[in-house]
């Protein structure tokens, strides 16, 4: 094991420990509780590529706010409906490259090799049919987010070949990107105990990471369904299984829930670091197209306190010379406190 990864996985640690500590801990007059823990993991090996977007790992911590008071929380939008606060906190590395990676020269007319390594904070206000949420990213792009050597590891355990063009890589810049995403949520109930739930949405995010924003909607189609907000990937529709606090408490009083899951997406990009290049420095760069579209379904199926989610996700071209159209999986698993 290197010595990088022993520093990434002592601040992993350093996290969960850290955020562990504040659940028992008072915020002004406010108390939080350990909601939920979430690891995600992406990769277009479900998809038999490895190119683009190709892979993805993230961390999440979720806590519930009781007696919320602090003025942070005012910067939600209120409904005028009862509601529950959380807050949220992960730590994620994501990677993007091009499609042949087996030469080390630098490849014009594809995306450049790219990852980014960072720390998200978010507060969510939930009520029986809406959610706002705000979130904010801090985190390094280029050599020091170390997603060459993540990558490289994961192809020598895997028995892929060598990625060979990082050193075209983005140069290091320090990123800094601010999410905002607010969802409505319509449910249906037949008498056969058939559930389903319909979450449309919008987001914004602001930054030199990302700009841009998105319309879409998310639906549910199952038994004893999740009463939350919807499963999202790393990049789209905000923040995931946020829930409705009192009905999900009563939900899984019943052991089993499972649902198909359903996800359509259109988004109109102003800024993508991974296809403009450095925003302060010169960088191999691709013309985007500024209007990109999502797909997307799966599966979710709890049992107890254990959930395990499953997304299948495509999107349209993100710039003209793109091949085969990204298509990405999504794992979700999910331990419930």
């Amino acid at each position: 094991m290197t010595q990088i990864i022993k520093i990434k996985i002592l601040f992993l640690i350093m996290l969960i420990v850290n955020t562990l500590a504040f659940a028992d801990d008072k915020v002004d007059d406010s108390s939080w509780e350990l909601y939920h823990m979430k690891i995600f993991f992406e990769n277009d090996i479900f998809a038999q590529t490895d190119n683009q977007y190709t892979s993805g790992e993230k961390i999440n911590l979720t806590y519930h706010v009781e007696n919320p008071t602090a003025p942070i929380y005012d910067l939600l939008i209120s409904s005028g409906s009862a509601s529950d606060i959380f807050t949220s906190f992960s730590f994620a590395n994501q990677i993007y490259t091009p499609e042949d990676l087996l030469t080390s020269k630098l490849i014009l007319d594809d995306r450049p090799y790219a990852g980014w390594t960072y720390l998200e904070a978010g507060i969510h206000k939930s009520t029986k049919d809406s959610l706002n949420t705000i979130l904010l990213k801090v985190g390094m792009v280029g050599p020091s987010s170390q997603s060459e050597n993540i990558q490289k590891q994961i192809h020598e355990l895997s028995g892929s070949d060598e990625p060979m063009g990082w050193n075209n890589q983005l140069k290091d810049e320090l990123g800094v990107n601010l999410t905002y995403a607010y969802k409505w949520r319509f449910t249906h109930e037949t008498e056969g105990g058939f559930q389903s739930s319909y979450i449309p949405y919008i987001e914004a995010d602001l930054g030199n990471i990302s700009t841009g924003a998105a319309v879409g909607i998310f639906a549910r189609f199952g038994w004893n369904i999740a009463k939350d907000f919807g499963i999202s990937t790393l990049d789209n529709n905000g923040e995931s299984g946020i829930p409705i606090y009192d009905e999900q408490k009563i939900s899984i009083k019943r052991d089993w829930s499972f649902s198909f899951n359903f996800i359509l997406t259109g988004s109109v990009v102003v800024r993508d670091i991974f296809l403009d290049g450095n925003t302060f420095k010169d960088s191999h760069s691709i013309s985007k197209n500024p209007l990109v579209g999502y797909a997307g379904a799966g599966i979710s199926t709890r049992y107890k306190s254990f959930v395990f989610d499953f997304m299948q996700t495509v999107n349209t071209n993100k710039f003209d010379k793109e091949g085969k159209r990204d298509a990405v999986g999504t794992v979700l698993v999910t331990w419930l406190f």
